[in-house]
């Protein structure tokens, strides 16, 4: 697969396919962020796209894949509250905490959520 990626020279497809990837892969397709952003620098690379070009379609690939998953889990997350597996792990005052913070600020979660993910809320 690679060399066939590797082989197109045609940017706006490499873009459109890397995007697609990124947006594959943030609703559960079996695929990395990181392999769609690994190819995006090699091709970016060879000289078949620009960088900077394919550094903002991975970064707004990225992105909309985590605000599409945060309207899936808006509308269908409040039935997974009601499971007695997630009432163990996460208790209610930490729901509604979280919920509270989402509601004020929900795209800036969403980015410190992104670039912080290594930090405990």
């Amino acid at each position: 697969m690679s060399e066939w990626f590797l082989g197109l020279d045609n940017p706006a497809l490499i873009h459109g396919i890397l995007f697609g990837l990124l947006i594959l892969g943030a609703i559960g397709f079996p695929i990395p962020e990181d392999l769609p952003l690994i190819f995006g620098g090699i091709v970016a690379h060879s000289g078949n796209v620009k960088v900077t070009t394919t550094i903002a379609v991975c970064y707004a690939g990225v992105l909309f894949g985590d605000l599409l998953i945060f309207s899936i889990g808006r509308r269908l997350g409040p039935a997974l509250f009601e499971k007695p597996w997630f009432k163990k792990r996460i208790g209610p005052r930490r729901v509604k905490h979280l919920r509270l913070r989402l509601e004020r600020r929900s795209l800036w979660m969403i980015f410190i959520a992104r670039h912080l993910f290594f930090l405990e809320l």
